[in-house]
């Protein structure tokens, strides 16, 4: 069965995103993964900043997505520039970065 495909518009992404925009490409990777097992109620948890080689600028965020019942389901890396891939990394288990 085909994964279905995250509905983000690259043409309409700023430069540069916040975190207000950050949280609502996560909240739509969760909608385009509702068929995924546990992320029909997924919900994003926490919003991490990976920042980049200066110690100055956010290059990424990571997200962390737990399920209604309190479970880690996951976590997304979303690039926070036009500098590579909207979502450079997905797991639907597992611990974040940030949490290894």
């Amino acid at each position: 069965m085909p994964r279905p495909r995250p509905v983000i518009r690259l043409d309409k992404l700023p430069e540069r995103i916040d975190d207000t925009l950050v949280r609502r490409i996560a909240q739509e990777l969760l909608v385009s993964f509702k068929e995924l097992p546990g992320y029909d109620s997924a919900q994003v948890d926490v919003i991490h900043p990976i920042y980049a080689l200066d110690g100055k600028s956010i290059a990424y965020y990571e997200v962390k997505f737990k399920n209604t019942g309190g479970e880690d389901n996951g976590y997304a890396i979303i690039c926070a520039t036009e500098d590579d891939l909207p979502v450079v990394e997905f797991s639907e288990t597992g611990k974040t970065h940030y949490e290894q």
